[in-house]
């Protein structure tokens, strides 16, 4: 079995010195772990590298490209250390990080379409701080449905107890007999129910309609259209934005 990023980021002893040495010192340890993960794991860093550059191939010149994937390492190191102190952190400094570095726009509607009643079904996608979107709104008091697969049982146990904590309801796809349905029971409910739509292994295809993604044309996934139509729910479509001074 391969270790992965993830797995290695989560040792109980990195865990361990993340919470005693402070999420500042955290976020330096993580980017240091991962250029130790990455110097070895050449195969997996250079598959990141020519994935970037066949993208932008005839787009960017040798020194933008160049630009971009030391964006899309550091953008890989952030999102691990932000799942991390999402889950790891104490609610009252998940709080205040949330008051001092995040504002909010759009929420009206959000609470414009749960005035129908129907749910929100709110879609996002592996951009910026992704993770901290529920926690965000279940702080808030919005009531919250994320759909959820854990890549560790460590993990897994953790989410739950902030999910106990702050109030919010997590699908487990690996676990849950039928996803489609616990999710329009969740809509039903008039909860919004946060899904990721560019998990492309994860997608029904629909091989009637195709789309681009990243200069390639893959089939849409039919989901989404499926779930709007069954449960005449809202969509709405939210990413966080990271900067450079969230730490």
């Amino acid at each position: 079995m391969q270790l992965s990023l993830s797995a290695f980021l989560q040792w109980k002893v990195n865990i361990f010195l993340c919470q005693k040495l402070g999420w500042h010192f955290t976020f330096f340890y993580i980017m240091m772990l991962g250029n130790i993960y990455f110097l070895v794991k050449r195969k997996e860093k250079n598959k990141i590298k020519r994935a970037v550059q066949m993208v932008f191939e005839k787009q960017k010149g040798r020194s933008e490209k160049r630009d971009i994937i030391r964006g899309v390492f550091k953008g890989i190191l952030w999102h691990y250390y932000e799942k991390l102190f999402n889950v790891y952190s104490s609610i009252d400094k998940l709080k205040s990080f949330f008051n001092r570095h995040i504002k909010p726009d759009g929420i009206p509607v959000i609470e414009q379409e749960l005035a129908r009643g129907k749910g929100v079904l709110l879609i996002t996608g592996h951009f910026g701080g992704i993770e901290y979107i529920p926690t965000f709104l279940a702080v808030r008091r919005y009531p919250i449905t994320i759909t959820v697969k854990f890549s560790s049982s460590h993990l897994r146990k953790i989410s739950y107890n902030l999910a106990n904590k702050l109030g919010f309801k997590i699908i487990d796809t690996q676990d849950c007999p039928n996803v489609f349905k616990a999710i329009l029971q969740d809509l039903k409910e008039n909860r919004i129910v946060i899904t990721q739509c560019d998990e492309i292994e994860e997608w029904r295809p629909s091989f009637k309609e195709e789309v681009s993604f990243l200069g390639k044309y893959i089939y849409l996934d039919k989901t989404i259209n499926t779930l709007i139509r069954r449960g005449d729910t809202s969509v709405v479509f939210a990413v966080m934005h990271r900067n450079e001074n969230h730490i």
